[in-house]
């Protein structure tokens, strides 16, 4: 599977965070991408099946084209704390 990012109702809007939930093996695609629409934070997802390996490759490869990089807190928590609060 490649990279294809979505980008419903953004129009030419800018975005300021991207959040990705994707192999390193397209972090070079990704990072190209997120530099065109403007981004300033890629926040990833940790993939917890492989105990997050790829972890420090990912932060050394968003930081070495100047953008910020998240991986905590966990997407998914944050979902289910906005849910709770609504």
């Amino acid at each position: 599977m490649t990279w294809s990012p979505v980008l419903s109702g953004v129009g030419r809007k800018r975005l300021t965070l991207l959040f990705v939930y994707r192999p390193l093996s397209e972090i070079d695609g990704i990072l190209a991408d997120a530099r065109r629409m403007g981004v300033r934070t890629i926040w990833r997802q940790p993939n917890i099946a492989n105990n997050d390996r790829d972890a420090v490759a990912w932060r050394a490869g968003v930081e070495a084209v100047g953008l910020a990089y998240l991986d905590t807190p966990d997407i998914v928590e944050v979902a289910q704390e906005l849910g709770r609060s609504s």
